[in-house]
């Protein structure tokens, strides 16, 4: 998850900017904006990959920022058209299988990208869990060689005033 900070650097825009473009994409960017520990705000990856497509649509096609966002909305749409009617027509058996796994391949860009996006961070997320578990044992193993190598606790000793001269009257 980044911060808007994060962003504004990934973005190449200011704090200011990222905040009008999270704006701009409120309804499509606010399942994927979360609260920090201090109340700092978060994006995670598919949000990154809405604002990273707005901002390749604004360079690429030199749009202002709004319409930019107009054009995104419309791409983003189809998806969700598609999406009901593809369960209007599973519904009816209209449609073969091949057709919907067709029309499921020329999905946009956007799941596209989301899917690479959670593919990358699971597959982070899976190596850090392997270094973290080969840590813990690697310290598991340490502890048990240092356990065999302790030893045993000593036996209870007098004080060297007791051993002496006194021994005989503690016996």
């Amino acid at each position: 998850m980044l911060t808007i900070q994060d962003l504004a650097d990934l973005l190449g825009t200011t704090v200011r900017g990222v905040r009008l473009r999270i704006e701009l994409l409120d309804d499509l960017v606010s399942p994927h904006l979360h609260r920090g520990s201090r109340n700092e705000i978060l994006v995670d990856q598919a949000g990154v990959a809405l604002l990273q497509r707005l901002e390749e649509l604004r360079k690429t096609r030199q749009l202002p920022l709004r319409d930019a966002a107009k054009v995104m909305r419309e791409e983003l749409i189809p998806i969700s058209n598609v999406n009901a009617r593809k369960t209007e027509e599973t519904l009816t058996s209209s449609l073969p299988t091949e057709a919907l796994e067709n029309e499921e391949a020329s999905n946009s860009w956007a799941l596209k990208l989301l899917i690479e996006e959670l593919r990358k961070s699971n597959e982070e997320l899976r190596k850090e869990r392997d270094k973290w578990q080969e840590l813990a044992l690697r310290l598991q193993n340490r502890v048990e060689e240092l356990e065999r190598l302790a030893l045993p606790s000593p036996k209870d000793q007098k004080p060297w005033w007791a051993r002496g001269i006194f021994r005989w009257l503690w016996g």
